[in-house]
């Protein structure tokens, strides 16, 4: 059901962009080359970015709310421990913001459907950046853990942020999204990150000593579980894979990643607030400790902003890359003159 009245959507065979066309959603392309308005307008119409759309503009809305009713409660500029909660806050409102607006334009053109993902790569690693920080801020129970994080968790989440852009961006345009090694790749690199952040639970499942006596360990088995769900659902392309045609509006596996990823922030962020509440004097100290280093304006807000702007740098090379293949396989494409075809048979004969 469509407000407006616009072109309808076309199929895959009948789109033309290779590159915005994914192998298991056959209908519900919106046109390319039309005016940025009707990409805007489309998201009240029925096609097959319209729930990847909405799905992360209402998670946004949601967390946000979440966030209003935390900043009752925490001092997001002054306090170093709640710096920390705010700098992951923003970190999840860049995802939900960039991946909205990638969806948003992805099919206008060649170009700009792998800027839009380049950008969409690049809030992924700013997001799994600004929840580590979170997690080796608040939830390590062992001092010694908790001097090497203070140490290590910045400079090597930035790279991890980093490396995450440079290998999703590179996959993206090199291989395409149907070829193997591109979801190899991709789970490998968000699973390394993945790890990264979950270093201070691992090491407290690990060391039955802290497992004997934690009382808010299970407060993260939703989120844990959410992830897994969400890396399966993204691999598998599943239930599109075995219904073709059928979820291309509704129902596709991108949509339930979309899902799937909100729920695992709202859960890991409720997660740590219950670990915050629930803190005894001993992790308490340890958290002090922590924020110490970690929740100050540089390592917080600062190594954020640096990301985000490196990320962005990386995006604009990228897209100068795409653009130049693009103008350099369009000449190929282009024939000469007709002057210059007359000049050649004249020579020839």
């Amino acid at each position: 059901m469509a407000i407006f009245n616009f072109p309808p959507t076309v199929t895959s065979s009948d789109h033309g962009l290779t590159a915005v066309c994914n192998k298991h959603i056959h209908t519900g392309y919106r046109r390319s080359y039309q005016p940025w308005s009707y990409y805007v307008l489309s998201v009240f119409q029925a096609n097959n970015q319209t729930l990847n759309i909405w799905t992360h503009l209402i998670g946004f809305l949601f967390i946000a709310e979440k966030a209003r009713v935390m900043s009752l409660t925490f001092d997001f500029i002054y306090d170093p421990e709640s710096r920390s909660l705010g700098a992951g806050l923003i970190s999840i409102f860049i995802l939900l913001i960039g991946s909205s607006c990638a969806h948003l334009f992805c099919d206008r053109s060649y170009c700009v459907h792998y800027a839009c993902f380049f950008v969409d790569y690049s809030c992924v690693g700013i997001y799994a950046m600004g929840t580590t920080h979170i997690s080796h801020s608040f939830l390590v129970r062992d001092k010694q853990l908790a001097t090497f994080l203070t140490k290590w968790s910045s400079p090597v989440s930035v790279y991890l942020s980093i490396q995450l852009t440079v290998a999703f961006c590179w996959t993206k345009f090199h291989l395409g999204m149907e070829h193997k090694a591109t979801k190899i790749v991709q789970l490998a690199t968000v699973s390394l990150f993945y790890l990264w952040l979950l270093v201070p639970l691992l090491h407290r499942c690990i060391w039955t000593s802290y497992l004997d006596n934690d009382e808010t360990l299970h407060f993260h088995k939703w989120h844990v579980l959410f992830a897994f769900l969400n890396a399966l659902v993204y691999i598998a392309h599943f239930p599109e894979r075995c219904f073709p045609r059928t979820f291309d509006i509704v129902g596709n596996s991108h949509q339930l990643h979309h899902m799937l990823l909100v729920a695992t922030a709202n859960s890991f962020i409720n997660a740590t607030l219950e670990e915050i509440k629930n803190t005894n004097p001993a992790n308490k100290k340890l958290t002090n400790y922590t924020v110490e280093y970690l929740g100050t304006i540089w390592m917080s807000y600062g190594l954020l902003f640096l990301t985000f702007i490196t990320n962005g740098m990386i995006i604009v090379g990228a897209s100068f890359k795409v653009k130049f293949e693009e103008s350099k396989s369009s000449r190929a494409l282009t024939p000469p003159p007709a002057n210059e075809i007359k000049h050649r048979d004249i020579k020839h004969v």
